[in-house]
């Protein structure tokens, strides 16, 4: 009686599995063609990508920061210079790490990388001229004296807001429009 017993629970946690694996089966056949589960999905999907996006642009912020203060704070060089050089190691390490695990993309890494250069080619002058402009000078600007770091960490923000914008939607958009094809 106990060997059977034994047997029958088999089976029925056999069946219990089978029946678990149809659910699941079925729970995703619907979520193919149940439009409020898909946009529930997506949003999910865009939600962690920009968390992850934030991530790793919070680590690029760090090393900006951390040579920015390198190269004002303990070797003295001028702010825009110092927000320069700081921006293009930051700007190397977000494309490298963003475009591996947040966008997972395979797109053709120059083409992607010059797209990103298109981008810095607007941004970095803008931003070294406000930087100069609002501190110490730049250009036959007189600076207004505003302490370099309140200048630097807004900067910072406005380049990573706008920076994922723009690799979401222009830098690795193509390989999305491949995936979904």
């Amino acid at each position: 009686m106990e060997h059977e017993s034994k047997a029958a629970d088999k089976v029925l946690t056999l069946f219990h599995k089978m029946k678990i694996r149809s659910e699941k089966k079925r729970s995703l056949e619907d979520a193919e063609t149940d439009p409020e589960k898909i946009k529930r999905i997506k949003a999910k999907r865009e939600t962690l990508q920009a968390i992850k996006y934030f991530i790793v642009a919070g680590s690029a912020g760090a090393i900006q920061v951390g040579t920015y203060a390198l190269f004002h704070d303990a070797m003295k060089w001028v702010p825009w210079l110092a927000h320069l050089v700081s921006l293009i190691l930051s700007v190397l390490w977000n494309f490298t790490l963003n475009r591996k695990y947040t966008f997972k993309s395979a797109v053709n890494v120059p083409k992607a990388m010059l797209k990103v250069a298109l981008y810095y080619v607007v941004f970095t002058p803008l931003s070294m001229f406000w930087t100069g402009a609002l501190t110490t000078g730049i250009w036959g600007v007189e600076g207004m004296g505003i302490h370099a770091w309140a200048v630097e960490v807004p900067t910072l923000l406005i380049n990573g807001i706008t920076e994922y914008l723009y690799q979401k939607f222009f830098v690795f958009n193509d390989a999305k429009e491949k995936k979904n094809r």
